[in-house]
């Protein structure tokens, strides 16, 4: 006898949904996967069901961001130093 737990339904046994598109569409999906760090089938089913989808940080844009904030800090001590000048000297 096989257990109910034994049949559990999966998504490789289950009917799949085919979904014709152009080209430049299924480029788009799976760029836009990619994005995600999804696959173009994970994507798809969970845009499907409304989720949102939030992509993967990119490390580099991350470090630039940083160098950008420390250029800020300079430049405004910078700007502090011309504005206030020192009445010491």
């Amino acid at each position: 006898m096989m257990n109910d737990k034994a049949k559990q339904i999966t998504r490789k046994s289950s009917t799949p949904i085919k979904v014709y598109c152009l080209p430049e569409e299924k480029e788009h999906i799976e760029a836009q996967a990619k994005r995600a760090g999804m696959s173009a089938a994970r994507y798809l089913r969970e845009v499907g069901q409304g989720y949102k989808i939030k992509g993967v940080v990119d490390c580099e844009q991350v470090r630039e961001l940083a160098r950008i904030n420390g250029d800020l800090g300079r430049l405004g001590n910078i700007m502090t130093k011309v504005v206030m000048p020192r009445s010491d000297l």
